[in-house]
């Protein structure tokens, strides 16, 4: 289904209420919706391309230990829709579970990479410090 734009955020996010699978877009994936979808307990199918932005889809997923809807074909992407859509069962856990799953995965965990990117900006600076010498 393809909807018009909403007037409201709250609108917007209303909208996943009536959505049992994203799909997700390619070969610009969808980063932000895919990530608004997830927090609203929508699963969501992508396909890898070879670019970066084809690729956040299946970083995305990855991190929240959803790699089994990853797809890297197009008919892998047909197949993991197809059948997540017929088990009912999996897509009311994916749906009850999601948010508790993002919660609990690196995409939520903020310190961890505030404390990577810390590292990587000393890292950088003593990098650049030592090429002055």
């Amino acid at each position: 289904m393809i909807v018009d734009k909403t007037r409201s955020r709250r609108e917007y996010l209303t909208r996943f209420d009536e959505i049992d699978i994203a799909l997700d877009t390619w070969p610009f994936n969808g980063i932000t919706t895919t990530c608004d979808g997830l927090w609203m307990g929508v699963p969501c199918v992508t396909l890898a391309g070879v670019t970066s932005v084809s690729k956040a889809g299946t970083s995305i997923l990855n991190a929240a230990n959803l790699a089994e809807l990853c797809a890297e074909s197009a008919g892998e992407f047909v197949s993991i829709t197809s059948e997540l859509a017929k088990n009912l069962d999996r897509l009311s856990e994916l749906r009850n579970t999601m948010r508790d799953r993002l919660l609990a995965s690196p995409l939520f965990d903020h310190r961890a990479f505030a404390r990577k990117l810390e590292a990587e900006y000393r890292r950088m600076w003593a990098d650049w410090c030592l090429s002055k010498r």
